[in-house]
């Protein structure tokens, strides 16, 4: 027998394996709903940017801008991932909306002083964490209109929990001072937006607590609020995510089981 050469060893076409036609697939059904999307969170937050920056100081255009993203991806990644009906796809358009903002994110990290390289990675972080729990909702539902009631909650969670400052003032005053205290510092630990404002600097965590919208709308600042950290949104929205993912994997695991003793027993 002929022995090939060693430099003429078979060589398996990148494009022909199953995992190449898979993300091919996958890229078919799904481009151009998720390049729809980046293009839509571009276009929305640098128009957001490029107008509140002819009006406010460019320290407050960049917080105008990263609230702009930070609702953007709460109203945007659950509905998106709920509109695929395979979880690799839902991946896929429901991350859109926070990867895309990596663009933004990279705009305000060279025209703006404010917000560094490492900054725009932690702001990314943040808000691909919130993307993973709008996924990871939608997820939940077995079923399109499922899928879609589950992507609503999510979405509406998410923002009740972007604009607890403002409805949480209730809860302050229910109970006894220290109460209050414990539930404001919590509010301050888990919203995306404090996350945000510490993951750029001092006084930019400033501008936003001593706004007076804060204190004629909300009732937090009033109480002494604990430093805001970055870490700790992705910490508390990635436990989320991961809560989300679980429940469905065990629902899925157990129709599975109940399918299959169905067949068994025909």
């Amino acid at each position: 027998m002929s022995r090939e050469p060693s430099g003429e060893t078979e060589r398996r076409d990148v494009r022909s394996t199953p995992r190449a036609s898979s993300l091919r697939g996958l890229w078919r059904r799904h481009g151009a709903v998720a390049c729809g999307l980046a293009a839509a969170t571009v276009a929305l937050q640098l128009a957001a940017y490029a107008a509140i920056a002819s009006a406010v100081p460019n320290r407050n255009a960049v917080l105008g801008c990263l609230a702009c993203a930070l609702v953007w991806v709460a109203l945007a990644a659950a509905p998106a991932a709920a509109s695929a009906p395979t979880p690799l796809g839902a991946l896929l358009r429901g991350g859109m909306p926070a990867d895309a903002s990596a663009v933004t994110l990279l705009v305000l990290w060279i025209h703006s002083p404010h917000v560094t390289f490492l900054a725009a990675v932690k702001i990314y972080g943040i808000l691909a964490a919130m993307a993973l729990v709008g996924v990871a909702a939608a997820r939940l539902g077995r079923s399109a209109p499922a899928r879609a009631v589950a992507a609503t909650t999510a979405a509406v969670t998410m923002i009740a929990m972007l604009s607890a400052p403002f409805w949480v003032g209730g809860l302050t005053r229910a109970g006894n001072r220290e109460t209050g205290q414990t539930v404001a510092a919590g509010v301050v630990r888990v919203n995306a937006f404090y996350g945000v404002t510490a993951a750029v600097y001092e006084p930019m965590r400033q501008s936003w607590n001593e706004m007076p919208m804060m204190y004629d709308h909300g009732q937090i600042q009033h109480h002494t609020l604990p430093p805001a950290t970055w870490y700790d949104p992705v910490i508390v929205h990635g436990l989320l995510a991961g809560a989300c993912a679980a429940t469905a994997l065990l629902r899925r695991r157990r129709d599975d089981h109940a399918v299959g003793d169905a067949w068994r027993h025909r």
